[in-house]
């Protein structure tokens, strides 16, 4: 047996499936006018420099984007920044990863790019870690501030 839901009302009058379709309208409504905003702010001005002035003016745009991009650098806790120490006195043979109580110290250094996976070793079967590029950046920024 259904029981039918009785038309409720709000204290202005309004249904609540016409409060919801007022609310519909409404984001709509103020997603059209960001839409035309948009528009707004690409399509050429008049007074928007041409020819050897917007040379002039490219430059100026570029060094701002430059001094944006500065990022912070990686915090690690001492016991990465020793294994990546001990990762990157492995050189080219690799850092063997033959302790377990490890792996989890090693895959938060791989998943902040400062370490990076090698191929297993055919004869013991574990994985050989390699200093990656950022990890070298890292390391010398490190070695330079202390």
């Amino acid at each position: 047996m259904a029981v039918k839901k009785k038309a409720t009302t709000r204290a202005n009058g309004a249904t609540a499936s016409q409060t919801k379709g007022a609310a519909k309208a409404a984001k709509k409504a103020s997603a059209s006018k960001a839409a035309s905003t948009v528009t707004a702010e690409t399509t050429p001005k008049a007074n928007t420099p041409k020819g050897a002035d917007a040379a002039k003016a490219a430059p100026k745009a570029a060094s701002k984007k430059v001094a944006l991009k500065k990022v912070a650098p990686v915090k690690l806790t001492e016991r990465q920044h020793e294994l990546l120490q001990a990762i990157s006195a492995a050189k080219e043979a690799g850092y063997p990863n033959e302790k377990k109580a490890e792996q989890k110290t090693i895959d938060a250094l791989v998943d902040k790019k400062l370490v990076k996976k090698g191929a297993k070793d055919k004869q013991s079967g574990h994985t050989r870690y390699h200093l990656s590029k950022g990890g070298e950046k890292f390391l010398a920024l490190m070695s330079a501030g202390a």
